[in-house]
């Protein structure tokens, strides 16, 4: 097993909780992450290339859900952007990718009888986000679609400060370009049902 795999197992093993018509759910591979941030000359994108995701879901009677467990896996050295291996080595730099490789996302507070509007769900998750040794809770608004109950597709978004993290904010061309602290995690996956209780 290798890491990611290790830390997605291991939330749904600290969640203790198991529930007769539950879902556990693994992130699609085809799904997109993107990191959006500026700086003093242009705005900038990069892409997380490799991440590992899963979820833990009951569905009740009424077509709500409860949602147990879920958490979100980024290898920071999969982190790419199109301006070149220049940024992204700094990327990596700044996130400290040789001792903490991947950045976690894992709720802390399960939802429950979570209700449909229009043609999806809206959900505020509350979890603890670890980027570069530094965990701090978060609160990301995510919309969950689905036409059943073994797939689903979820987005949403995260705002954090680099400085929150300890990351000094990358800089290039000699110190000219200077990255604004302020990113933007946006998130687009398909989770699919693995097994069913």
């Amino acid at each position: 097993m290798n890491i990611v795999t290790n830390m997605i197992g291991a939330v749904f093993l600290l969640s203790g909780y198991c529930a007769c018509g539950q879902y556990n759910y693994s992130l699609f591979e085809d799904h997109v992450i993107k990191i959006h941030g500026s700086s003093n000359i242009r705005d900038w994108t990069e892409s997380v290339q490799k991440a590992s995701g899963g979820a833990s879901i009951s569905w009740n009677n009424d077509g709500s859900f409860d949602l147990n467990a879920s958490s979100l896996v980024m290898v920071v050295q999969s982190i790419k952007s199109k301006k070149g291996s220049v940024m992204d080595e700094k990327t990596h730099k700044a996130l400290k990718s040789e001792k903490y490789p991947v950045i976690e996302f894992a709720l802390t507070t399960p939802l429950r009888s979570v209700l449909a509007y229009a043609n999806g769900y809206a959900v505020t998750a509350s979890g603890n986000l670890s980027i570069a040794g530094v965990t701090r809770p978060v609160q990301i608004r995510v919309k969950l679609f689905t036409t059943g109950r073994r797939r689903i597709v979820a987005e949403g978004s995260c705002q954090i400060n680099m400085l929150d993290y300890g990351i000094d904010p990358p800089a290039a061309l000699f110190g000219m370009l200077k990255v604004t602290e302020d990113i933007t995690i946006q998130f687009r996956g398909l989770f699919i049902a693995n097994d069913y209780y």
